[in-house]
């Protein structure tokens, strides 16, 4: 397993690795894909509460296949309809939405609380009990 996400050339496609507890994989896709977003937590993590919602942005080539189930995402367009997408845990918030800090100072709080409870590198055993 590597722990970091990293880049492979195949057959002259990009692909982005993910660590392989993540279950899904990236690849490139031609589109630009960008935007202001609405994200509302289907399930809790360390990050947000089942049914709280957070904005944020999204600018990214690649497409994360399967794009996870964690947020019910929402576009600021009217004519976008809503996805599931990313991953979240005990430990994990991983999406394409970037969230900033200081639209909310309780997520920051979480946060970093989340980082003080983690002050060891976990194995790989520790990492899938997170997950789970």
């Amino acid at each position: 397993m590597h722990p970091y996400t990293y880049a492979v050339i195949n057959d002259n496609r990009l692909s982005i690795r993910v660590p392989e507890w993540l279950h899904t994989h990236t690849s490139m896709r031609g589109k630009l894909i960008v935007g202001y977003r609405t994200a509302k937590a289907r399930s809790s993590s360390f990050l947000l509460a089942t049914g709280e919602s957070v904005r944020g942005h999204e600018f990214h080539h690649t497409v994360a296949e399967p794009a996870g189930g964690a947020l019910d995402i929402s576009s600021m367009a009217p004519d976008i309809q809503t996805v599931q997408g990313g991953f979240a845990s005990k430990s994990l918030f991983a999406s394409y939405l970037h969230v900033h800090m200081g639209a909310d100072a309780i997520l920051a709080e979480r946060f970093l609380a989340a980082c003080s409870a983690l002050r060891h590198p976990l194995s790989d055993h520790t990492m899938q009990y997170l997950l789970d």
